[in-house]
Protein backbone atom coordinates (compact mmCIF):
# COMPACT_ATOMS: atom_id res chain seq x y z
CA UNK A 1 0.00 0.00 0.00
CA UNK A 2 2.89 2.65 1.03
CA UNK A 3 4.47 1.86 -2.86
CA UNK A 4 1.13 2.87 -4.21
CA UNK A 5 1.56 6.15 -2.36
CA UNK A 6 4.94 6.81 -3.20
CA UNK A 7 3.76 6.15 -6.93
CA UNK A 8 1.09 8.25 -7.15
CA UNK A 9 3.48 11.04 -5.64
CA UNK A 10 5.65 10.72 -8.19
CA UNK A 11 2.75 10.65 -10.75
CA UNK A 12 1.74 13.74 -9.20
CA UNK A 13 5.40 15.79 -9.43
CA UNK A 14 5.06 14.97 -13.40
CA UNK A 15 3.33 18.77 -14.44
CA UNK A 16 5.91 20.34 -13.21
CA UNK A 17 7.04 20.18 -17.12
CA UNK A 18 4.47 22.98 -17.18
CA UNK A 19 6.85 24.94 -15.18
CA UNK A 20 9.67 23.91 -16.81
CA UNK A 21 8.45 24.08 -20.60
CA UNK A 22 5.22 26.21 -20.48
CA UNK A 23 5.21 26.59 -24.69
CA UNK A 24 5.82 23.01 -25.33
CA UNK A 25 3.85 21.66 -22.26
CA UNK A 26 0.61 23.85 -23.81
CA UNK A 27 0.86 23.33 -27.27
CA UNK A 28 1.73 20.03 -27.27
CA UNK A 29 0.07 18.43 -24.30
CA UNK A 30 -3.03 20.19 -24.68
CA UNK A 31 -3.12 20.88 -27.95
CA UNK A 32 -4.24 24.77 -27.71
CA UNK A 33 -1.44 27.77 -28.58
CA UNK A 34 0.46 29.34 -25.98
CA UNK A 35 -0.32 32.57 -24.44
CA UNK A 36 1.21 34.35 -21.43
CA UNK A 37 -1.35 34.48 -19.34
CA UNK A 38 -2.90 30.99 -20.05
CA UNK A 39 1.32 29.58 -19.52
CA UNK A 40 1.71 31.69 -16.34
CA UNK A 41 -1.25 29.92 -14.50
CA UNK A 42 -0.46 26.57 -15.56
CA UNK A 43 3.76 26.78 -14.69
CA UNK A 44 2.07 28.05 -10.97
CA UNK A 45 -0.12 24.76 -11.51
CA UNK A 46 3.10 23.23 -12.33
CA UNK A 47 4.87 24.45 -9.17
CA UNK A 48 1.53 23.30 -6.76
CA UNK A 49 1.53 19.84 -8.35
CA UNK A 50 5.32 19.74 -7.55
CA UNK A 51 4.92 20.54 -4.09
CA UNK A 52 1.82 18.35 -3.46
CA UNK A 53 3.86 15.29 -5.13
CA UNK A 54 6.59 15.41 -2.74
CA UNK A 55 4.21 16.05 0.25
CA UNK A 56 2.94 12.81 -0.77
CA UNK A 57 6.35 11.02 -1.19
CA UNK A 58 6.99 12.66 1.92
CA UNK A 59 4.28 11.19 3.49
CA UNK A 60 5.92 7.22 2.32
CA UNK A 61 9.30 8.56 4.43
CA UNK A 62 7.63 9.79 7.56
CA UNK A 63 3.81 7.84 7.96
CA UNK A 64 3.20 9.79 11.02
CA UNK A 65 1.86 13.28 8.51
CA UNK A 66 -0.34 10.46 6.10
CA UNK A 67 -3.70 11.66 7.57
CA UNK A 68 -3.01 15.14 7.32
CA UNK A 69 -0.76 15.48 3.99
CA UNK A 70 -3.34 12.84 2.36
CA UNK A 71 -6.40 15.07 3.76
CA UNK A 72 -5.20 17.79 1.85
CA UNK A 73 -4.22 15.83 -1.46
CA UNK A 74 -7.71 14.69 -1.54
CA UNK A 75 -9.25 18.18 -1.43
CA UNK A 76 -6.68 19.46 -4.15
CA UNK A 77 -6.88 16.57 -6.37
CA UNK A 78 -11.18 17.18 -6.26
CA UNK A 79 -10.73 20.45 -6.45
CA UNK A 80 -9.16 19.97 -10.11
CA UNK A 81 -11.29 16.98 -10.93
CA UNK A 82 -14.69 19.67 -10.26
CA UNK A 83 -12.49 22.24 -12.62
CA UNK A 84 -11.49 20.34 -14.95
CA UNK A 85 -15.44 18.43 -15.38
CA UNK A 86 -17.18 21.22 -15.05
CA UNK A 87 -14.73 23.65 -17.90
CA UNK A 88 -15.36 20.59 -20.26
CA UNK A 89 -19.37 20.50 -19.89
CA UNK A 90 -19.11 24.13 -20.84
CA UNK A 91 -16.81 24.81 -23.19
CA UNK A 92 -15.65 21.31 -24.82
CA UNK A 93 -12.31 22.05 -26.10
CA UNK A 94 -9.13 20.94 -27.10
CA UNK A 95 -7.82 22.11 -23.91
CA UNK A 96 -9.83 20.30 -21.31
CA UNK A 97 -10.09 17.23 -23.51
CA UNK A 98 -6.18 16.85 -22.82
CA UNK A 99 -6.89 17.29 -18.85
CA UNK A 100 -9.73 14.49 -18.87
CA UNK A 101 -6.77 11.85 -18.22
CA UNK A 102 -5.11 14.13 -15.04
CA UNK A 103 -9.04 14.56 -13.82
CA UNK A 104 -9.82 10.65 -14.08
CA UNK A 105 -6.28 9.89 -12.30
CA UNK A 106 -6.78 12.50 -9.15
CA UNK A 107 -10.36 11.34 -8.99
CA UNK A 108 -8.63 7.72 -8.24
CA UNK A 109 -5.93 8.69 -6.43
CA UNK A 110 -8.96 10.68 -3.98
CA UNK A 111 -10.44 7.55 -3.70
CA UNK A 112 -7.52 6.01 -2.54
CA UNK A 113 -6.30 8.29 -0.36
CA UNK A 114 -9.74 7.93 1.26
CA UNK A 115 -9.58 4.23 1.86
CA UNK A 116 -6.16 5.00 3.14
CA UNK A 117 -6.58 7.44 6.20
CA UNK A 118 -10.70 5.58 7.10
Amino acid sequence: MQYLILITGVITCIPVIYTLFPKFSIEKLNKTPYEAEKGFYLQHWGVLCLMMGLSIIYVYVNPEFQTLILTMAIFEKLSLVLLVLTGFLRFKNEFYKSMLPTMIFDFLCSIFYVYIIL
